[in-house]
């Protein structure tokens, strides 16, 4: 059973492409926008790509299937009308293709989709578990924020430039707005570049300490 990432979506097959150019699939993206009265010149270009999502559910996930795919794009479509109004709505936008609000939705290999913040945290385990997960938290950002060689002679002590990129990531201003204020607080000469290679590491490092 193959997940589907939208950001990296596979171009579609065959049997996708004919199944999302049906007209009987493709009325049923407009009958949701007009019954959730969502201006079609607006809404169009940000739902679109969740409609395509949806067709690569329902063919690859076999038990969706016993649905009808209506079912199945509405609420697909529900899930990215509710993310993307998330982000319109906070001060500070979500970084692009770095670390996501807790409040997030992802889809496990069934295609049920869960809020991370139930991934990582569930309200109804142990204490016990929880503290662990505060620790692996803690571990994480350690090794995001201090060095890990001693080529400048001060391995495990706090890297500022770092913890100050970090920090405004996990708040939620972009990548831009990032990179900005962390160059703004130390002119160090750094690139988007930099940030985005910084990124890149703290995912690894979420991924190593978490094991997503």
């Amino acid at each position: 059973m193959k997940r589907i990432n939208l950001k990296n979506m596979e171009p579609l097959t065959a049997e996708e492409k004919a199944f999302s150019a049906d007209l009987e699939n493709y009325d049923q993206f407009f009958k949701y926008m007009k019954i959730n009265k969502l201006d079609q010149e607006e809404w169009y270009d940000i739902l679109i790509l969740h409609y395509l999502r949806a067709v690569k559910k329902y063919l690859n996930i076999p038990h969706l299937q016993k649905y009808d795919f209506g079912a199945v794009l509405f609420k697909t479509l529900d899930s990215a009308r509710s993310n993307y109004c998330k982000a319109m709505t906070i001060p500070k936008r979500m970084p692009e293709g770095g670390l996501v609000s807790l409040d997030y939705t992802m889809e496990d290999e069934k295609g049920k989709e869960h809020q991370i913040e139930a991934w990582l945290v569930d309200r109804k385990i142990s204490v016990e578990k929880q503290v662990i997960f505060k620790e692996m938290f803690k571990e994480f950002y350690k090794r995001c924020t201090t060095y890990d060689d001693d080529f400048w002679g001060n391995e495990g002590e706090v890297n500022e430039y770092l913890k100050c990129e970090l920090d405004l990531l996990i708040e939620g201003y972009s990548q831009y707005q990032t990179w900005r204020k962390t160059e703004k607080q130390f002119p160090y000469g750094y690139t988007l570049y930099n940030l985005e290679r910084d990124i890149e590491g703290f995912r690894r490092i979420f991924k190593e300490v978490f094991g997503i």
